[in-house]
């Protein structure tokens, strides 16, 4: 599992050189295993007051139908320290002796809702958004570049 996690961890570097993000990290939870915690919103809090992003995207965690359990777990913990936690300083106030403070992100957006109701064209991306789906060798059964932008 180890050896698979390493992969995994390669694969996202690869996907966001392609995009051209700047930074990853990974919070080293066990794949299909996270919870819901106290220590995993605190740890989610904390990274949003560090980083203060005006915009969080993350999984629709209400849809118990859709995807896998720790992505709907993610969604619900990330939503919990989207609001109250991250913007209110009685939660997690020992953040504050790392400097820290109570920050609001401006919106929050869920990726699998049953009901979307927030756009995006893309399509002047759409090449990119392949490429970076394809740096995720071990995830992705079909590596036909052509015929995933067929799909898309």
């Amino acid at each position: 599992m180890q050896e698979l996690a390493a992969i995994r961890e390669e694969e996202q570097r690869a996907a966001a050189r392609v995009l051209g993000v700047k930074e990853v990290f990974f919070l080293g939870y066990s794949d299909g295993f996270l919870e819901v915690t106290p220590e995993l919103r605190g740890q989610i809090v904390r990274l949003f007051r560090i980083y203060k992003p005006d915009i969080v995207l993350t999984w629709d965690g209400f849809r118990p139908s859709f995807n896998h359990f720790d992505h709907r777990n993610i969604g619900i913990a990330v939503r919990d320290a989207v609001f109250p936690a991250v913007r209110d300083h009685l939660y997690f106030p020992e953040h504050a002796d790392e400097g820290l403070e109570a920050f609001r992100v401006n919106e929050m957006l869920l990726v699998g809702s049953d009901q979307p109701n927030y756009f995006v064209d893309i399509s002047d991306f759409v090449e990119k958004k392949v490429d970076a789906i394809l740096s995720h060798a071990s995830q992705v059964r079909e590596n036909d570049r052509d015929q995933m932008l067929k799909q898309m």
